[in-house]
């Protein structure tokens, strides 16, 4: 049991350094001018991690009752390249920069 927990302790912290939420939070505590504005970020940020690692193990313990651990576990996998996939054809789709907006011409610029 100690062997799961630190195993899934391990690959959820290393998973969640640096990603979208751990920046999310980053900010929203930089952000935050209430006294103990980072304790309040903190905890709504912890309180929605384990929420959502309720329901993934939830979800995860009722789906492996109908297929078997290692279907869920490739499943999860190719999920998991579709979605990084997805996320490097959005990179590379988005312009390097801004695209230049032109002012408009007023009565004045145009007589010079």
């Amino acid at each position: 049991m100690l062997q799961l927990f630190l195993k899934t302790f391990g690959l959820v912290f290393l998973a969640e350094m640096g990603d979208k939420t751990q920046l999310s939070a980053l900010a929203l505590a930089a952000s935050a001018k209430m006294p103990h504005g980072k304790l309040v970020v903190f905890a709504g940020s912890a309180l929605a991690l384990v929420l959502t690692s309720a329901i993934a193990a939830v979800f995860g313990e009722a789906i492996s009752r109908w297929i078997s651990p290692k279907w869920v576990r490739t499943a999860s996998g190719i999920l998991f390249l579709v979605f990084g996939i997805l996320l490097l054809h959005e990179a590379f789709q988005t312009p390097e920069t801004p695209q230049e907006t032109t002012a408009p011409v007023t009565a004045e610029a145009s007589c010079k």
